[in-house]
């Protein structure tokens, strides 16, 4: 069966109007923890903190002796923070059931065009590819957000789709921090945008 793999960063979130760029929440942290150990550092280099883990990494390097508790306690009070605003701007979005239909249609739409803004050789190539697939297509989702706003997307297409998806199987993949997300379609044309 031949496989579709999208790999989906920050930039969902972002699109549907989420705040979750690290720099929009350092701006959050220095104004909630302005005295924090790492917030200090975050005021003197706010372009490095667009990058936590990086800048993670730098300000561990330079930690120096004595001042290692401060910082474990520091970074322990980020991570908290980081994870109640992530689920505060994960609570900003609520989905009903009146969007179902909505959703379900933008997203089918997304997995069976993907490729239509592709330059023209890499879209004939891929057009190539699928008619020459009689069978099943599995399309898997690989999420590097940090809200679970895709994972409730994926699984309402699933729903509304009916009889067009396949079932959902974890054990194809892992593909996302809350479980894996995967459509196995009948074929990609039977689905109407």
């Amino acid at each position: 069966m031949p496989r579709i793999a999208f790999l989906i960063g920050n930039g969902f979130d972002l699109n549907i109007g989420l705040a979750t760029r690290y720099d929009q929440f350092c701006k959050h942290y220095l104004k909630e923890h302005s005295e924090d150990f790492l917030a200090k550092s975050m005021k003197t280099d706010m372009k490095l903190w667009s990058d936590l883990e990086l800048a993670l990494g730098k300000v561990t390097e330079q930690v120096q002796a004595g001042y290692e508790n401060c910082f474990g306690e520091s970074k322990d009070l980020l991570e908290l923070s980081l994870a109640d605003y992530l689920e505060n701007e994960q609570g900003k979005v609520i989905i009903t059931e009146d969007q179902y239909t909505e959703i379900a249609t933008a997203m089918a739409k997304s997995f069976t065009s993907f490729y239509q803004d592709l330059p023209i050789e890499h879209k004939q190539q891929i057009e190539e590819i699928l008619r020459g697939n009689k069978g099943d297509l599995l399309y898997s989702v690989i999420s590097f957000n940090y809200t679970d706003i895709l994972d409730k997307c994926v699984e309402i297409t699933r729903k509304m789709t009916g009889n067009n998806l396949g079932t959902y199987n974890s054990k194809l993949a892992t593909t996302s921090s809350t479980g894996g997300l995967i459509l196995a379609l009948k074929r990609a044309d039977c689905i109407h945008a």
